[in-house]
């Protein structure tokens, strides 16, 4: 039997630790195989790209066909490659967050929608600019404060508080009581949560501490 080559130990680890029709990037197969320089990771994912063994969703997004698929084209899970690519880094950790009317609406604070998704994340270094991932668009931008895991939610209702009067369908106190239910597992030191206010305009500041979010928090 012929040793067995780089190419084929990618595609094994592939297919019992990540499975098919799951997105992946170079750093996920780094992480899984640590002995194996991640430059000729790179060469060999590209030659199983080419040899059509894997499939390119976007640019560093990869996935491994389900073989026993009816139709040939897979179509993978929008939210799974925006988190992949935007929300959660390689060890599972908070790197960016939706935003937004459809949080706000996920919230209960709005039965508004909107036809785009607001994404923030720490990977956007440029401006604000529309992304289009299996058909569908997204707004993705960089945030006003690095995302982590502690402070994502805090950034969320920040941002709905910054487009609060032109979302918000109840009252103040009843969004309170929501952003209440939301928060209820954040801590977070008082002296990074003032950072963080810092980071928004004067307005939002003030509304922050009129709707009494941070007796939430601290």
């Amino acid at each position: 039997m012929g040793k067995v080559t780089i190419k084929e130990t990618i595609k094994d680890i592939i297919i019992h630790k990540i499975g098919a029709d799951i997105p992946f990037t170079l750093d996920d197969i780094s992480i899984l195989l640590p002995d194996i320089k991640y430059s000729t990771i790179k060469v060999n994912i590209k030659r199983m790209l080419d040899q059509e063994v894997i499939n390119k969703s976007k640019n560093g997004i990869y996935y491994l066909p389900n073989q026993k698929r009816v139709l040939k084209e897979t179509v993978l899970n929008t939210d799974d490659v925006i988190t992949k690519k935007y929300i959660r880094d390689n060890h599972d950790h908070m790197i960016g967050y939706y935003s937004g009317i459809n949080l706000a609406r996920s919230l209960g604070l709005t039965t508004q929608t909107a036809s785009v998704e607001t994404i923030y994340s720490n990977l956007v270094a440029d401006k604000k600019r529309i992304i289009k991932v299996q058909n569908q668009k997204f707004i993705i931008n960089a945030p006003r404060y690095k995302v982590t895991d502690n402070n994502y939610k805090v950034l969320q209702v920040l941002d709905i508080i910054h487009i609060f009067d032109k979302v918000s369908e109840i009252g103040r106190e009843k969004t309170l009581d929501i952003i209440k239910e939301y928060l209820k597992d954040i801590s977070i030191e008082k002296i990074e949560l003032t950072s963080i206010l810092k980071a928004y305009p004067l307005k939002t500041q003030v509304a922050f501490y009129e709707i009494g979010v941070d007796h939430v928090i601290t």
